[in-house]
């Protein structure tokens, strides 16, 4: 094995062409969609938005895994090459998907040309070009005008890459905690290492392909109806997907639903693939997030609904019920105001506290990095890292320190600057876990995110909108705590998803990281090049996104949106409750067994897309359809054969996505 280690090489080749490739054919993929819903859909990266389904990486396996069948491609294909082609596929898709970094651009593009008379006092050059420019770029039709963008080019670039890299070195070092110590699942991993090994010992395994075949047709389907509803009027609607749906298969409740009277209840998921992923993880989790669902969010606002709160709630659709301002919503409003006790202090409070309790293994990382820990125990810490604990530490003060550098260049206050990677880790470190946990990604910044400068720079708004203010606002609210596909906490999601990989095939993490580095570093830029090749080619308002994201900067430090964001005060007392439940639910599960809620159930409960998506009813079918499982046929059953369904499945839906994006591009230039 260590001579295997020795003499193998890095594919940092196809890394780099890859990352080359991907950033022009992603952005041309996702922006020549027919629409909003299907770039979002049948982007080419990541579907169903906070479910973040690995398209990418699960039609790269598919696809190689096939083609290693064939005799001139066989001796290329094994489980480490795999494993390599989904460490890039998984990072990659995060750093070009339906957001990023098509929201970015747009948003800050459009804003020169809307508000021509007043956008330069809050966003300097080198964040957007000149309005001349910016003219081009919302009629198109136009060569691009590389010269004028290329400050903003290296601005937005670095806006992803630096944090990336710090986030790389995060992994690194709690690589061995949570992979080989508290061997987090990430079931988005195991659904690709399944068909990785099913595929390659399917002579083994003749049950598995039966199995697995059966789920690929039940995967096509599921999605191939839906994504006739999007493309055809005439098609008939099988699933309902027309009616009081969501894109992301939320279906929800109307003021003349006999359920509307259930003041809790805003959606109820119907999109398979939540159950499918929620089938693979842990049963514990599952039951603390329906446990906390029912008590908190159905009970809870039922008793609080007939105390006088929510007024009007039960008037308005599910949508409304969730997110709607103070008195009615969900989110913002009195008894709970959940956004500040479950999505800030929950997801915050997570954080501090798996934090605190892995000091022990930091203090012996730093330990090793210092050289204080024998030469006998060093090596037993450091075996089969990245790197040693000193480089890691090391590269984490460097991109630390050129994050904050790059901040404080940009016009930030040193305070200000570093509250930004502050908010990285204090938001996308749990919200890591939880989707390590079940494959779902909770958390939705833009709701709440800007609380450290709220609550530390700017408890009240200022008069006039600062270059400072602006981006931090901004900046804070999309990049460093909104989806994980806005590049920050992609690099955590995929880093760790990668080391966990790795963990069931023997690759190399020397080599994973490496190319989560190389695609850190080149991808975020080509995918900016190649988002304003296609925009200024055609135009924004025919891209697919334009109608989404234009005018999205202003909406974001708009008065209002600013002013109630993480909610009307007073919320620090809220989010600080939020902190202290999850500190007392870590206590209670960590030292009484018989204590079923685990904190990560709390905050999947009470965070605003599980809310938003119905998540409860997937991850209640996943959750029964397990425990039936495993306690009619125990584990040799769950795995031999429910598994190898729920893989097949997941493959048929990307699958269809793949080709339903296709069919989509085709339709831009050939309208059917």
């Amino acid at each position: 094995m260590g001579q295997e280690l020795q003499t193998e090489r890095a594919p940092l080749f196809f890394a780099i062409i890859a990352s080359v490739v991907f950033g022009i054919v992603g952005s041309a993929w996702t922006l020549l969609q027919p629409s909003p819903t299907m770039a979002v859909i049948y982007n080419l990266s990541l579907s169903a938005c906070a479910l973040v389904l690995s398209v990418l990486a699960l039609n790269a396996i598919l696809i190689a895994s096939l083609l290693g069948k064939l005799g001139p491609f066989s001796k290329w294909v094994n489980p480490k090459s795999l494993t390599y082609l989904y460490a890039f596929t998984i990072a990659a898709m995060f750093y070009n998907n339906e957001a990023t970094p098509h929201l970015q651009i747009m948003a800050i593009v459009s804003e020169r040309y809307m508000f021509p008379a007043t956008s330069y006092e809050y966003i300097p050059s080198f964040m957007s070009p000149s309005v001349e420019v910016a003219e081009i770029f919302r009629t198109g039709g136009q060569a691009v005008p590389w010269g004028e963008y290329l400050p903003m080019i290296f601005w937005w670039w670095m806006v992803t890459t630096l944090p990336a890299l710090f986030a790389l070195s995060l992994s690194v070092i709690f690589r061995k905690r949570w992979t080989d110590v508290e061997k987090v699942p990430f079931p988005q991993t195991m659904i690709a290492h399944d068909l990785m090994t099913g595929l390659s010992n399917s002579k083994e395994r003749p049950m598995w392909k039966k199995l697995f075949l059966i789920g690929v047709i039940l995967g096509f389907a599921v999605q191939i109806p839906i994504f006739m509803t999007y493309v055809f009027p005439w098609f008939p609607d099988i699933y309902g997907w027309r009616t009081n749906t969501c894109y992301h298969g939320g279906t929800y409740v109307t003021p003349d639903s006999p359920l509307a009277g259930i003041a809790g209840l805003t959606m109820w998921g119907k999109y398979p693939p939540h159950a499918a992923i929620g089938y693979l993880a842990p049963l514990n989790i599952l039951l603390s997030f329906l446990i906390c669902y029912f008590v908190l969010i159905i009970i809870g606002t039922q008793v609080a609904f007939m105390f006088g709160y929510y007024t009007g709630i039960t008037g308005v659709s599910g949508c409304g019920r969730t997110w709607c301002s103070p008195p009615i919503g969900l989110m913002y409003s009195e008894p709970f105001k959940w956004t500040a006790t479950g999505q800030l202090g929950g997801i915050v409070g997570l954080s501090i506290f798996l934090l605190i309790g892995s000091r022990h293994y930091i203090a012996d990382t730093l330990r090793s990095a210092l050289g204080k820990l024998s030469a006998e125990r060093m090596s037993e810490m450091e075996s089969g890292e990245p790197m040693s604990y000193r480089s890691a530490y090391t590269m984490m003060v460097v991109s630390l320190v050129a994050f904050v550098v790059f901040w404080v260049g940009s016009g930030f206050s040193v305070l200000g600057a570093l509250l930004m990677p502050l908010t990285l880790v204090l938001v996308y470190w749990s919200t890591t876990r939880i989707y390590g946990l079940v494959g779902f990604a909770v958390s939705d910044g833009a709701n709440w995110s800007t609380f450290l400068y709220q609550g530390i720079m700017w408890p009240t708004i200022p008069e006039r909108r600062t270059p400072e203010w602006a981006a931090s606002i901004w900046i804070s609210s999309e990049f460093g705590a909104d989806y994980p596909e806005m590049g920050w906490g992609g690099a955590l999601f995929s880093s760790f998803a990668s080391y966990r990989m790795a963990s069931l095939t023997g690759a190399s993490t020397k080599i994973i990281f490496q190319i989560l580095t190389v695609t850190a570093i080149i991808l975020p830029l080509t995918s900016i090049i190649g988002c304003l090749w296609i925009v200024n080619a055609f135009g924004v308002t025919r891209t697919s996104l334009g109608s989404w994201y234009v005018g999205n900067w202003n909406m974001r430090i708009g008065v209002t949106e600013g002013g109630t964001t993480p909610t009307e005060p007073p919320w620090i007392p809220y989010a600080i409750l939020g902190i202290i439940v999850v500190g007392v639910l870590s206590y209670l599960h960590a030292h009484f067994l018989w204590f079923p809620v685990d904190p990560a159930g709390y905050v999947l409960a009470t965070t605003i897309h599980p809310l938003l998506e119905g998540l409860w009813l997937p991850f209640l079918v996943a959750w029964v359809a397990k425990m039936v499982t495993l306690r009619v046929g125990g584990s040799k059953v769950y795995e031999g054969y429910g598994v190898p369904i729920a893989t097949g499945f997941l493959t048929g839906t990307t699958l269809s996505i793949l080709i339903g994006g296709g069919i989509g591009v085709y339709r831009f230039f050939f309208p059917f």
